[in-house]
């Protein structure tokens, strides 16, 4: 599901999610998303993709994601219990969304119902992306952050240890309210 894309693409205001009654409030030109993160509350560094915690609350939390030339991005995944707005801030991504696949460029946006596969690959030198999630499992992906921050890229290490993380990984899922998907 892709909502629809404001006139001025340079920021967002009081966007509304298209399958709830949730309203939120989110005004980011992608020129400000370095600035964002340097006053950001927590930086951590979670399977070698540096975020930067915005704020964060009960049911909501801003973070900017900062995916590195040559990492794979987040595997195929859904969250069970959060809402999210993906916003490209910097570079060029292919973004997997269900069934479908977008490039997206800067001040592209995508809304992602919980339980919808998806995955991110940044393009050539990298990509930024602001992530607004919203719902009752914001607790648990910031807890999933915490539990995996300092690890690396998994791609980047040699395939024993790359085994060994993602086995970790795939496992801690569940317990925040995280799903791997396969393909096929």
């Amino acid at each position: 599901m892709c909502a629809e894309r404001p006139a001025d693409r340079s920021a967002l205001a009081l966007f509304r999610f298209p399958w709830d009654e949730k309203q939120v409030t989110l005004t980011i030109p992608p020129a400000s998303a370095a600035a964002l993160a340097a006053n950001a509350e927590k930086h951590l560094f979670v399977l070698g993709q540096p975020i930067a915690v915005i704020e964060a609350s009960s049911d909501r939390a801003t973070f900017i994601a900062t995916v590195p030339s040559g990492s794979h991005g987040a595997p195929l995944h859904a969250h069970e219990e959060v809402d999210q707005l993906e916003v490209l801030t910097f570079g060029n991504m292919r973004f997997t969304l269900g069934a479908q696949r977008y490039m997206m460029k800067p001040g592209e946006w995508l809304a992602v119902p919980r339980m919808t596969p998806h995955m991110f690959v940044p393009l050539n030198d990298g990509a930024s992306i602001t992530s607004v999630v919203h719902g009752a499992g914001v607790g648990k992906l910031l807890a999933f952050f915490r539990a995996f921050d300092g690890t690396p890229d998994p791609e980047s290490l040699p395939e024993a240890e790359h085994s060994s993380l993602m086995t970790k990984v795939t496992a801690a899922f569940s317990k925040f309210g995280i799903r791997r998907v396969t393909v096929g």
